[in-house]
């Protein structure tokens, strides 16, 4: 016979209380089949509705320190499985690490905005450096930046701990890596999951699209022959980049409005904010991809669930390999391999992974993957390989 201590029935006890304390608020919003107490308190429910009900428990337990989690399992249906875990306390305090990152951002995004600006006054000697710089430091942090305070300000409206934006610095040519935001607890379901993950993309598509617009005015038309004696002389390199549809779609808007006169055989030099506009499309482009915990990532789990988001993030995987192949396959294996490093990591869905997505909502989300199409920067290649594949591979045989 093993001794017990009375510390240890006191915990017993006290665990059995949290349980009763639980029922009388469980059961005011759904019907309770069956409870029990092992990690965590868990109770067996029943419902024909569960938006509402967990936004009101989810609101109603607060005061105990703790969260529901709801979630139905193939072993319970037609029942659902109710559980709670502790609420993390709120982080406060000055945001040190945000503003540290946020300067060195600006510093190596200033960097790689000096090279760009270097560049241009070799075509246009009379154009201001620093006002070049500024410039292009404006765009690429707008683009960057507002795109994360939408996912921060959404987080805010819904009553969402998360974190300030955390800037990441780099290398040119684009002096950064992007930057995210940290949410320290779930969302309460699928809705907020889906607007909190789209809204920061949408955002940043149309300030992409502002910040586009202006470059592509400031942008200079060159000749082939004149570019071609720059590089002879030594006034630098010209990179073709492959071009977005949409980026083709606002020169075309420019063209039509008379706002932009493109002489015959001309080339588009970029300016340095045409190029931020450029980058704020293959930002754009890369989060809406459905995988893992990307911005596409949130509105997958949200829309297919959590099978059908591991299974739509495994085809993406695909496409994203296939199409950066045709950059370069050194680059597209390393960014696969980043990106299945990440896919390790199970999405943690919402709080109540039961209710479905609101129809207006797969609306967008059927918006949200277009914007992904028109601002994937897609190579010659590809184009060529999608219009006769028999064609492309036989120049390798």
């Amino acid at each position: 016979m093993e001794d017990i201590s009375f510390d240890e029935f006191d915990e017993q006890e006290e665990e059995v209380s949290l349980l009763d304390e639980l029922r009388t608020h469980v059961e005011q919003y759904f019907t309770i089949r069956n409870a029990f107490q092992e990690f965590m308190p868990t109770f067996i429910v029943e419902a024909t509705e569960t938006k509402e009900s967990m936004k009101a428990l989810k609101e109603d337990v607060a005061s105990l320190g703790l969260t529901p989690y709801l979630r139905k399992y193939a072993s319970y249906e037609p029942l659902l499985v109710l559980s709670f875990f502790n609420l993390n306390e709120r982080e406060t305090g000055f945001p040190t690490k945000n503003v540290l990152l946020l300067i060195a951002t600006i510093a190596t995004v200033s960097l790689a905005g000096y090279l760009h600006a270097v560049a241009l006054l070799t075509l246009r000697p009379e154009a201001n450096l620093i006002f070049e710089i500024f410039l292009f430091v404006v765009a690429v942090m707008g683009i960057i930046g507002l795109h994360e305070m939408g996912h921060f300000f959404l987080s805010r409206w819904y009553d969402i701990d998360a974190s300030l934006p955390y800037f990441i610095p780099s290398i040119p040519p684009f002096g950064t890596f992007g930057a995210f935001i940290s949410l320290r607890e779930l969302h309460l379901n699928r809705d907020e999951l889906f607007d909190v993950g789209v809204f920061g993309p949408v955002f940043g598509f149309i300030v992409t699209i502002i910040v586009t617009l202006f470059g592509i005015m400031l942008s200079p038309f060159l000749m082939p022959e004149t570019i071609q004696a720059i590089t002879e002389q030594g006034g630098g390199d010209f990179i073709s980049l492959p071009e977005p549809l949409l980026f083709t779609m606002l020169i075309n808007l420019l063209v039509s409005t008379g706002l932009l006169v493109i002489p015959t055989g001309a080339v588009l030099v970029l300016h340095p904010v045409a190029f931020a506009g450029w980058v704020g499309m293959y930002i754009t482009a890369l989060n809406l991809f459905p995988i893992t915990q990307l911005d596409g990532g949130h509105v997958s789990r949200s829309l297919f669930g959590e099978k059908g988001h591991r299974y739509v993030g495994m085809v993406a995987l695909v496409v994203v390999f296939v199409v950066l192949a045709f950059f370069n396959i050194a680059s597209a294996i390393i960014i696969i391999m980043v990106l299945l490093f990440f896919m390790r990591a199970r999405h943690p869905g919402p709080l109540d992974d039961v209710s479905k997505l609101s129809s207006k909502r797969i609306i967008v989300a059927i918006l949200a993957y277009a914007i992904l199409v028109i601002c994937m920067p897609i190579p010659e290649a590809f184009i060529e390989f999608l219009m006769n594949p028999f064609s492309f591979f036989s120049q390798f045989l």
